[in-house]
């Protein structure tokens, strides 16, 4: 019995840092996830739901706004235009990083998104300022093997006493492999849009799920793995 109420603390510490980590994450002033926390309740059936994507969550939106030409050229391998919607790439990162992403378009596409200032995504960008990067990725059932996504945005932000859950945020943790990217600048001074109006060119080509899946597909037998190591996902990003 005594085992029994160690393990039982043990989970219930974990469950305390992780959601400490979590309103700390989500904050103005941000802050790393306690990995090593999740991972614990993950191995929980009373605590493991705070962690685990739902499955009826199928494909992750992440969002970037300001993107230097030179970490777009670094990812795609090639100079990127003005605009493109349909590439593939790899998504090749540290195995300890954590990357947000969003189960919902509609959360990251608005002025309200939560993690740009409003009043500055609505003014006119400048071409030299950079692009608007869209990538999506599927969420495999229980964020895949190994365990690749994580969260869960029903129940999390309430438990978490945490704001922003119109954000609907899940997380990676290390590489999640293949995924459809679309880009775009202000081609010229003369074109004058937004921001917010180039984040909402970029969403209107985003995939149906099914499409996406076949896009990936095809991405997966084209990718060598000499070409994947040469292609590092985000390099700055």
């Amino acid at each position: 019995m005594s085992g029994g109420g160690r393990g039982t603390s043990a989970f219930e510490e974990a469950r305390a840092r992780f959601l400490r980590s979590f309103r700390r994450h989500v904050a103005a002033d941000g802050g790393r996830l306690d990995v090593d926390a999740m991972r614990t309740l993950a191995r929980s059936a009373a605590h493991r739901e705070l962690v685990l994507v739902p499955p009826y969550y199928s494909v992750a939106w992440r969002m970037l706004l300001k993107v230097p030409a030179r970490s777009l050229e670094e990812l795609l391998g090639e100079a990127p235009g003005v605009r493109a919607s349909g590439r593939c790439v790899q998504h090749d990162v540290s195995p300890h990083a954590v990357n947000s992403w969003s189960v919902s378009l509609d959360a990251i596409r608005g002025p309200d998104r939560g993690f740009t200032e409003p009043r500055e995504t609505a003014r006119v960008a400048e071409p030299e300022e950079g692009y608007v990067v869209l990538l999506a990725c599927p969420i495999p059932l229980n964020g895949g093997r190994p365990r690749r996504f994580w969260l869960n945005p029903d129940v999390l932000y309430a438990l978490a006493h945490a704001d922003f859950e119109y954000q609907r945020e899940v997380v990676s943790v290390g590489s999640v492999g293949a995924v459809w990217l679309a880009y775009a600048r202000q081609a010229s001074p003369n074109e004058a849009l937004s921001w917010d109006e180039i984040v909402d060119e970029v969403c209107r080509g985003a995939p149906r799920e099914e499409a996406l899946e076949r896009a990936l597909r095809a991405c997966r037998r084209r990718a060598s793995p000499k070409r994947s190591q040469e292609r590092r996902a985000e390099p700055t990003l």
